[in-house]
């Protein structure tokens, strides 16, 4: 079974966010992974921006997109910008968004700068993910 590459959302507009409501983007190639996490995160209150891949998030900031927080897997389809061109794009482009990478390949870890983002295991779950995202909007 193939899944597009579309962008699928919670809400996009520019309108600004309600009380607790931040725009949260979730680049992951894992289509369970990502509805799963995209629909705790959305059950929070915030919106979901959900990408497949890297190129379709940089392909969504040169539209104007904005998020205030990115949460996205390391390893992206083959062929497309992989989590951490994603993150260093993101803080470039908006230094205030909070950026949370996250691997099944643990040894991956000592290729992340640490001023760039904090990298989780998926191996931990998605609790760790969602108590850090919770508390950087504190």
């Amino acid at each position: 079974m193939s899944f597009p590459q579309s962008i699928r959302t919670d809400s996009t507009s520019d309108a600004p966010a309600h009380r607790g409501e931040r725009t949260v983007m979730i680049v992951e190639d894992d289509e369970a992974y990502r509805y799963a996490l995209a629909r705790t995160v959305a059950s929070l209150g915030h919106r979901v921006v959900e990408m497949q891949s890297g190129l379709d998030a940089l392909k969504w900031f040169d539209d104007g997109g904005r998020i205030d927080a990115l949460i996205s897997d390391l390893r992206l389809p083959a062929g497309t910008p992989n989590g951490v061109s994603v993150a260093l794009m993101v803080h470039r482009r908006q230094p205030h968004a909070v950026i949370f990478l996250h691997s099944a390949f643990e040894g991956l870890a000592d290729s992340i700068d640490d001023d760039l983002g904090r990298l989780m295991p998926k191996s931990a779950g998605m609790a760790p993910m969602i108590d850090a995202l919770q508390g950087a909007f504190a």
